[in-house]
C-alpha cells in the first residue's frame, strides 16, 4: 500500500485548505485569529492580513453576541468536544449572514469549519412565517385540518382541529376519541362514511355536531367537515385528510333568520291576539277545501260567528276583559274542533270556521251545540264569568257557492238575519234549512225541558221461564210523555239523544228511577226477580259512572243483587279492553252483566270470553223469522249452544208467537220476553201483573 510523504501530506493539506468551499478559520485559546482560508476572506469579505491576529469579537454582531458564543460553541469546543450550531455573523460591510459552524481542538487550537446557510434559514424563517400564518388564518377563520390514517385509526391535526373539538392538543388522537366529542346521533356519519371510500369519487361535506364539555357545562357547536382519500400505488385507501370547520355562528345565524321568517310568516297569516289563522290564511285553506271537496264530492260547512255580548262586555268590563274573552273564546272551540276543521278570526269579534267533510245538516247543528254555542256554559275571565251569546251564519258547498268569497259572504248575510229573526241562535243561508235547524234546536230545548221536569216514565216489561211458567224479571223500558206529542216511544228520541250527546243525562235518570222502584218494591215484599237496566256504552266509559252508580244505591237503598245491567254487544266492541275493566268494577259491587242484542255486534270470542257476564240476550231480529227462516234458526240455535258451552244464561226477547215459544224450548232456551206474555206496562199495571202471574 502506498504511503504519502510527509511533505506530500503538507501539500495535500495545503491545497484542500486553500480551495475547500467551506471557510476555515483558526483560533488560539485567547481567541485570537491566528489562521483563515480563501474562502473565509471570501464569506467575511475581508482579506487575511485585515483578520490575522485580530480577535475574533470582530465577526460577532455584537459585543454581546462574541460572549454568548463563548457559552454555546467555544468554551465546548477548546475542551475537545465537537461543537456544530447555525449562528449568525457580521460581514465586513456590516450586512449580517447565517452560517452552520462546527469547531474541533486540535493541538491546543480550535479550528473552526463554516458554512453560509443563509438561504436555507431564509426558507425556513418564510416556511415558519407561512405556518404561523395558516395557523392564524386557521384560528381566525375556525378552520382546523388533520389526517386520519385509515390502518391505525389515528388522527394528526392541527392546533385549531383539537380547538374546535375541545380536544386537549396532541401529536395525534384515536379516532375513537374524537368520536367521543360528537354528538351521539351524528357518530355514525362518520362510520359510514370510512366504510365507503370509492376511488375516483369526490366525498361531499358533512355537517356534524360537536359537544364541547366545560368546567360545569356541556356546550354543543355545529361543525362542517370535507375529507379527500389518499391511496397507495395499488388503489388502496389509505389516507384522509381534510378540514372541519366551526359553523356555529353561521348555523345560528341561519336558526335565527328561519325563526324570524317563521315569525313573519306566522304574524302575515294569523291574528295577532289570539293566534288563530286570519282572513289570508283562512282563504287559503277554504281554496284548498274547495278543489279537494269539487274532487270527492264533499260538502263544505262555513260558519260565520259574531259575538252578541261582545260590545257590552267592551263598555261594560273594560277593553283588556274583551281582549281575553275572545282568545278563551277562540281557544274553548279549537280545542273542541277536529284536526281537519279551521277556526279564524276576522278581526273584532267576528270568527269563521270551516267544517270539512260534511255529510249533512244534523252534522253541522250537532257541532254547533256540542262545540260552538256553549249553550249553559260559563267562561271565567279574568275572575268575571261570561254567559257566551253568539249569533252564527251557515253557507254551504256547493249549494250557496263555489267560491270562497261567494260562501264567506253567504255565511256572513245568513248570520245578520240569524242576528235580526232570533239572536244568540243560527241561521243557515237557505230557509228551508234554517226552519229544520229551529225544529231540532227546539227538539233539544223540549229533551232538556223533560229531563229537568220529570216528563219521561219508566214502562217493565216481564221476562218469563217458559219452562216452569214463573216470573224471572223485568226490563226497564223509558217512555216520554210529551206535552203537546203524547206518548213517544224510544225509537221516535232516543236516536236523537245520542246525537245531541245527551244520552249520558238520561241514562242517569233511567238508573236513579229504576233503583228506586226496585227498593221500593223490595220494601214493599214484591216479587219480581231481577230488574234489568239498558246501560248506554258512552255513559260507562264516561269518568264518573263508577260514582254515579255507588251513590245512587247508597240513596235508594236498592238492593245490588236484584240489578242485571244490559250491554248492547256492537257498542262494547269498539272500545273492549276499556269496557272489561268498568264491567269488572260493577260486578265488584255485586251487579249482574248480560250482553243485549247477542248476534248483532260480530262480537270476538276471545273478548266475549273475558267479559265478566251471566247471560246472553238473542235479538228480536234472529226470533221474529223463527221456525221459518233457515238462517235465522241456525243462528239462533248457534247462540243457544254458545251459551250452554259458556255457561251462560240466555233470554230470547221479541218473542210473540206459541211457535217461536216451542223451537225455544226444544233447543234449551228456557227464558223469554216478549208480547207473547206481555207488552210494556206502567207501574200500576206491572205490579198488577206481578201478583196475579
Amino acid at each position: 500500500m502506498c504511503s504519502l510523504k510527509k511533505e506530500d501530506h503538507s501539500r495535500w493539506f495545503n491545497h484542500i485548505y486553500n480551495n475547500a468551499h467551506i471557510g476555515i478559520f483558526v483560533v488560539n485559546k485567547e481567541r485570537i485569529i491566528i489562521d483563515v482560508n480563501p474562502h473565509f476572506c471570501k464569506l467575511f469579505g475581508y482579506t487575511q492580513e485585515e483578520v490575522l491576529q485580530q480577535s475574533e469579537k470582530m465577526l460577532h454582531t455584537s459585543a454581546q453576541s462574541y460572549h454568548e458564543f463563548f457559552d454555546v460553541a467555544f468554551n465546548l469546543a477548546i475542551h475537545g468536544i465537537p461543537t456544530k450550531i447555525d449562528y449568525q455573523f457580521k460581514h465586513k460591510n456590516g450586512n449580517l449572514f447565517w452560517c452552520q459552524i462546527a469547531g474541533n481542538l486540535v493541538e491546543n487550537e480550535v479550528l473552526w469549519g463554516i458554512s453560509d446557510i443563509t438561504q436555507r434559514i431564509t426558507l425556513e424563517q418564510q416556511l415558519q412565517a407561512k405556518s404561523q400564518l395558516l395557523v392564524a388564518t386557521q384560528t381566525l377563520l375556525h378552520v382546523g385540518t388533520w389526517e386520519l390514517d385509515l390502518d391505525t385509526k389515528m388522527i394528526r391535526a392541527s392546533d385549531e382541529f383539537y380547538n374546535i373539538m375541545g380536544l386537549p392538543v396532541a401529536n395525534e388522537i384515536s379516532l375513537e376519541t374524537y368520536l367521543k366529542s360528537l354528538h351521539p346521533d351524528d357518530q355514525h356519519i362518520i362510520f359510514e362514511s370510512i366504510a365507503y371510500l370509492p376511488k375516483g369519487v369526490k366525498t361531499k361535506g358533512i355537517h356534524l355536531r360537536a359537544l364541547i364539555h366545560r368546567a360545569n357545562y356541556c356546550e354543543m357547536r355545529y361543525i362542517f367537515q370535507k375529507g379527500e382519500t389518499i391511496y397507495d400505488e395499488y388503489g388502496k385507501a389509505i389516507k384522509l385528510t381534510g378540514a372541519t370547520i366551526d359553523v356555529t355562528d353561521q348555523k345560528e345565524t341561519e336558526i335565527l333568520l328561519k325563526s324570524q321568517k317563521k315569525r313573519l310568516e306566522h304574524q302575515a297569516f294569523h291574528d295577532h291576539l289570539t293566534g288563530l289563522p286570519n282572513r289570508f290564511l283562512l282563504l287559503d285553506r277554504l281554496n284548498k277545501m274547495i278543489e279537494v271537496a269539487e274532487r270527492k264530492k264533499h260538502k263544505i260547512a262555513i260558519l260565520f260567528i259574531d259575538l252578541d255580548d261582545f260590545k257590552f262586555i267592551n263598555d261594560s268590563l273594560g277593553h283588556h276583559i274583551g281582549d281575553k274573552y275572545l282568545i278563551e273564546i277562540a281557544n274553548k272551540i279549537k280545542q273542541k274542533l277536529r284536526s281537519s276543521d279551521t277556526i279564524a278570526r276576522l278581526g273584532g269579534d267576528e270568527f269563521v270556521i270551516l267544517l270539512d267533510d260534511i255529510h249533512n245538516e244534523n252534522d253541522i247543528i250537532k257541532v254547533i251545540h256540542e262545540n260552538i254555542a256553549m249553550e249553559n256554559e260559563t267562561l271565567l275571565v279574568a275572575n268575571e264569568q261570561i254567559v257566551p251569546q253568539m249569533s252564527i251564519g251557515i253557507s254551504l258547498f256547493p249549494f250557496d257557492g263555489k267560491e270562497a268569497h261567494t260562501l264567506l259572504k253567504n255565511a256572513d248575510a245568513a248570520m245578520y238575519k240569524a242576528k235580526r229573526d232570533q239572536k244568540h241562535s243560527y241561521s243557515f243561508y237557505d230557509s228551508s234549512l234554517t226552519q229544520l235547524a229551529y225544529e231540532r234546536m227546539n227538539f233539544v230545548k223540549e229533551l232538556r225541558d223533560a229531563i229537568e221536569q220529570d216528563e219521561f216514565l219508566l214502562n217493565y216489561q216481564p221476562q218469563i221461564n217458559a219452562k216452569t211458567e214463573t216470573l224471572i224479571g223485568l226490563e226497564a223500558l223509558i217512555r216520554w210523555q210529551h206535552p203537546t206529542k203524547g206518548f213517544l216511544a224510544p225509537a221516535q228520541f232516543l236516536p236523537m239523544v245520542e246525537e245531541l250527546g245527551l244520552i249520558i243525562e238520561l241514562n242517569e235518570w233511567v238508573i236513579k228511577n229504576t233503583f228506586k222502584q226496585s227498593a221500593q218494591w223490595h220494601h214493599s215484599g214484591k216479587h219480581y226477580g231481577q230488574l234489568s237496566i239498558n246501560m248506554s256504552i258512552k255513559h260507562l266509559e264516561s269518568p264518573h259512572c263508577y260514582d254515579f252508580i255507588k251513590n245512587c244505591l247508597s240513596q235508594t237503598g236498592c238492593p245490588v243483587k236484584s240489578i242485571v245491567f244490559e250491554i248492547t254487544e256492537g257498542h262494547f266492541m269498539q272500545k273492549p279492553q276499556e269496557v272489561i275493566d268498568k264491567l269488572n268494577q260493577l260486578c265488584k259491587l255485586g251487579f249482574t252483566i248480560v250482553v243485549d242484542d247477542f248476534g248483532t255486534g260480530y262480537s270476538s270470542l276471545s273478548y266475549l270470553s273475558k267479559l265478566p257476564i251471566s247471560g246472553l240476550k238473542i235479538d228480536k231480529s234472529f226470533i221474529d223469522n223463527i221456525p221459518h227462516i233457515n238462517d235465522d234458526v241456525a243462528i239462533a240455535k248457534t247462540i243457544i249452544e254458545l251459551a250452554k258451552n259458556l255457561k251462560l244464561e240466555v233470554i230470547a226477547e221479541g218473542v210473540e208467537h206459541e211457535e217461536q215459544k216451542d223451537f225455544l224450548l226444544y233447543h234449551g232456551c228456557n227464558n223469554i220476553q216478549g208480547y207473547l206474555y206481555s207488552k210494556p206496562l206502567s207501574v200500576h199495571d206491572i205490579e198488577t201483573f206481578i201478583d196475579n202471574y
